[in-house]
């Protein structure tokens, strides 16, 4: 397995309709051609991958997801701390 970097990334242009070769960490998710279902789904692809628990509510519009390299800063977090996050606002199954 890679690294948090690489596998965030990967499940990020496999998602896109049009994937940008310069997709770096301060691409803005909805730059990147990312809807919000294909961001849960990435998130569901990494929490299962990981073991972790992401705190995201896809109803809410500041969910401190704005980059990629927001979305890769809180799962290396997540992974370093062993922590599993409550999910934002609410359960989500």
């Amino acid at each position: 397995m890679g690294s948090v970097e690489e596998t965030v990334l990967q499940l990020v242009r496999e998602a896109c309709v049009a994937p940008s070769p310069t997709l770096r960490r301060d691409t803005p998710i909805q730059e990147a051609g990312i809807t919000s279902l294909d961001l849960v789904d990435i998130i569901f692809t990494l929490e299962e991958r990981y073991g972790i628990k992401v705190p995201y509510a896809p109803n809410v519009d500041d969910h401190g997801m704005a980059t990629v390299g927001d979305l890769i800063g809180l799962v290396e977090n997540l992974v370093a701390g062993g922590q599993r996050a409550e999910s934002a606002g609410g359960a989500r199954g």
